[in-house]
């Protein structure tokens, strides 16, 4: 299907809490590395941004369905990283 482990196990915890709240719309925040600035690679610390994931789906989606709709939210938010979450919370 072109997704990773991570993809994978992500939809799991997507449907794992589907089934015990009965939201379709659900937001996780996954934490993603944060040193792409080049002077950050030799520096020793903790570095890391929050990645909101949203999956929406219903219950007649099937289970690759749903995996195909993480990879694009994933891969499309990826492309975002640089943006911290804690910036997107204060221009909000």
């Amino acid at each position: 299907s072109g997704s990773t482990l991570y993809m994978s196990l992500l939809s799991s915890i997507n449907v794992l809490l589907y089934r015990y709240s009965g939201d379709t719309d659900i937001i996780l925040g996954c934490p993603i590395t944060g040193r792409d600035h080049i002077d950050l690679d030799n520096q020793i610390g903790f570095y890391l941004n929050t990645l909101a994931i949203r999956s929406r789906f219903s219950s007649d989606d099937s289970f690759t369905q749903l995996l195909s709709d993480v990879r694009d939210t994933t891969m499309n938010g990826y492309r975002y990283k640089g943006y911290g979450f804690d910036e997107l919370v204060e221009d909000l």
